[in-house]
């Protein structure tokens, strides 16, 4: 089964559709941003790689 996320799928989507609605082309630049600006909206943010692969992973299930 593995490892729980610890960052729902729901987040996951909600994360994405920011990055590309604020026009974040970059991932660590938008995690930078999340960081600084949404910590009080998303408890756990993901570093970039996991949140790179997560979002592949969501793509290719689609």
């Amino acid at each position: 089964m593995g490892i729980a996320p610890q960052l729902s799928d729901a987040e996951l989507v909600t994360l994405a559709m920011m990055q590309a609605m604020l026009g974040f082309t970059s991932a660590a630049r938008w995690l930078r941003h999340a960081r600084a600006h949404l910590r009080h909206l998303f408890p756990y943010l993901p570093q970039q790689p996991g949140y790179n692969k997560r979002l592949r992973k969501a793509e290719s299930s689609i």
